[in-house]
């Protein structure tokens, strides 16, 4: 990993003006996109470990030991931090998806804040002064949701900071459940006519 001399992104947290804040959000949530998609998680996902050039790139760093290797070496890998892992990873669960999405989350609450998450926190920054910021305080919302299922993807997040509402998406995803419910059942039934009629043969 070469070595960049911005530092860690910590040290900018509470010091973002909005639009750098939803830049690298998105570049953020777009990296971990591309890792998810090949089944790559990274487990601990925090400002420490994002790392800026002196250019202002950013670059993930520490795919941990927990991330890249992990996830293929060490399936029942648990890993992360005080007030950044998800609560089913600090209950002993792996790391996954959707623990990534809960630490993204926490991570943006701090690089908005400037605050550090503590573990059991209440993440609600339009109750802190941060309102006028509608799609980040939205996104750390509901990232940071204690059930891992109702969490968005990396992806969804990316349309999230593109404009499209959390409200819309949760309506495409229960579309594309039914949807998927209904080819299962058409699926079923065709299976299940298929073998009583093969039995009504053999009886005949």
């Amino acid at each position: 990993m070469p070595y960049l001399n911005g530092g860690q992104l910590t040290q900018h947290a509470g010091r973002l003006l909005d639009g750098q804040l939803h830049n690298v959000a998105f570049e953020l949530a777009q990296t971990f996109a591309t890792l998810h998609a090949a089944n790559i998680y990274h487990g601990d996902i925090k400002p420490d470990n994002i790392l800026v050039s002196g250019d202002g790139r950013l670059q993930v760093a520490d795919p941990l030991g927990n991330g890249f290797g992990c996830t293929f070496l060490f399936s029942q890998n648990h890993g992360g931090t005080p007030g950044y892992w998800a609560p089913e990873v600090r209950s002993g669960a792996s790391i996954s998806s959707t623990g990534d999405v809960y630490s993204y989350g926490a991570t943006l609450y701090q690089l908005l804040t400037g605050r550090t998450p503590q573990d059991g926190q209440r993440f609600d920054p339009r109750g802190e002064g941060y309102a006028h910021l509608r799609v980040i305080c939205e996104i750390i919302s509901v990232c940071c949701d204690a059930n891992p299922a109702c969490r968005p993807t990396m992806l969804e997040i990316c349309l999230m900071l593109q404009g499209k509402r959390w409200s819309d998406i949760l309506a495409a995803r229960k579309k594309h459940e039914e949807q998927l419910a209904a080819v299962s059942f058409v699926v079923a039934l065709g299976i299940l006519v298929g073998l009583l009629g093969r039995m009504a043969w053999k009886a005949g």
